[in-house]
């Protein structure tokens, strides 16, 4: 590796251009690595941004190309006696021709991030006969993706650009079970989709049967309930991960990712929301939304206790989390002040901010206002997250276990009073 950094050194785009031009042609050369180096040269001022990731898509799409048009002039026969010459081999061909058959050409798009099939997906397309704006339209894209996420992330992490491929070697495993599941999914869906249609045909029919009868059955709670199990195993295992101070390497990659790429005086504006989370603006925050349930809406106790419940049982809830985190891992000391899990001040602002929005679209009928009105918190709310990270306040994951967390609570706390509305009205009409 150390010489091929010297060559890189020496001869810059043209290294650039020929590693990934070989390597899409099936040599093992280290593709991810060699992009992580130019992102750190271009952090170095040695080579231009855009420039690079020209040249780079330029070579992928070069090898990839030239290995579709062998494939498909060659055929089956010939990779079936000498494919195993370039890591092709009778059962790699057919293992990834049935990807190609379940999957779709879409799988070239995402075959770039996935170490050992990357360099073959331009044979088996033309084998199997792709057609080339078929294959160009996905394949391109991929080169696109591929190259520019690899660059920018070694721009980004700048001298530590070496730690790349042990981040890469972690978040890229999941990031491949994740496009995995995807990818069964789509299939399963293709596979069984008539009678799939026709299950939820009956199912809706049941639902409206339902729905018509009792009429008032918030079809939100549905939604929010099965939201809020997808959301309670992503935090279980972020929960995990932290206590085996497995995030590390992420809360790392984020920060350089952050310190890198974003402007100091960009920071010093966006950190003045994380005041939100300040007493004074809570209490204020909280007479705004009573003044507005007061005005607008039916139950207005039950909302009120809803706010003061949510706002200071969350605080409770947060501060215990904060000291049972503390209790049962190793304290994680950043800056002047020591990282909580979750993060407080997210978590807060997340709160409020949440409410709104239930508020929002529980009481506005102006689909615009609705849009722009969620838009702008949901950006308010990154920003303090943001903020707190680049200014070493709190890691990623506490940042991301305050989101989360705020949202389970919040969730929980809207479907309490959502029943607490709707079940006393189904009663009264199934009695009536």
């Amino acid at each position: 590796m150390d010489k091929f950094t010297e060559l890189l050194d020496s001869y810059g785009y043209i290294i650039i251009f020929i590693s990934l031009f070989l390597e899409l042609i099936a040599l093992p050369l280290p593709g991810e690595i060699m992009m992580g180096y130019c992102g750190f040269l271009i952090y170095q001022g040695r080579l231009n941004y855009f420039l690079t990731i020209l040249v780079a898509i330029l070579g992928a799409i070069s090898g990839i190309t030239i290995s579709y048009f062998i494939g498909k002039s060659l055929g089956m026969p010939v990779f079936q006696k000498y494919g195993k010459y370039v890591g092709l081999t009778p059962e790699k061909l057919e293992k990834i021709s049935g990807w190609f058959d379940r999957f779709g050409n879409k799988l070239l798009t995402i075959a770039y991030f996935i170490p050992g099939v990357r360099h073959i997906t331009g044979y088996v397309s033309g084998i199997t006969n792709v057609s080339y704006w078929k294959f160009a339209g996905h394949g391109y894209i991929g080169a696109f993706i591929w190259t520019t996420t690899f660059i920018t992330v070694g721009k980004a992490l700048g001298s530590n650009w070496s730690s790349l491929h042990k981040y890469a070697a972690k978040y890229l495993i999941i990031g491949a079970i994740v496009l995995g599941v995807i990818a069964i999914s789509v299939y399963i869906y293709k596979k069984y989709k008539e009678s799939i249609k026709k299950r939820l045909y009956l199912n809706i029919n049941n639902v409206v049967v339902i729905y018509n009868s009792i009429r008032r059955i918030e079809f939100g709670i549905v939604i929010i309930a099965i939201s809020y199990i997808g959301l309670l195993i992503i935090t279980s295992k972020l929960v995990e991960e932290f206590l085996s101070n497995e995030m590390s390497i992420f809360d790392n990659l984020v920060y350089i990712v952050l310190e890198n790429t974003m402007y100091k005086n960009f920071i010093e504006v966006i950190s003045g929301f994380k005041y939100i989370s300040s007493d004074y603006i809570i209490i204020l925050i909280s007479i705004l939304i009573v003044g507005w349930i007061t005005l607008n809406n039916k139950y207005k106790v039950k909302n009120i206790l809803f706010i003061i419940f949510t706002i200071l049982g969350g605080e409770i809830f947060v501060n215990l989390s904060n000291y049972i985190f503390k209790k049962s891992s190793s304290i994680v000391v950043i800056g002047n002040i020591n990282n909580s899990f979750p993060s407080k001040d997210v978590f807060i602002v997340a709160t409020l901010l949440e409410i709104i929005t239930y508020y929002i679209l529980r009481q506005s009928e102006d689909r615009i206002i609705k849009a722009i009105t969620i838009a702008i918190l949901m950006i308010v709310c990154v920003f303090v997250g943001i903020s707190d990270i680049y200014l070493e306040i709190q890691n990623a994951s506490g940042v991301i276990a305050g989101y989360l967390f705020a949202t389970l609570w919040v969730g929980l706390c809207i479907v309490v009073l959502e029943l607490s509305i709707i079940v006393p009205e189904v009663a009264n009409e199934l009695e009536g």
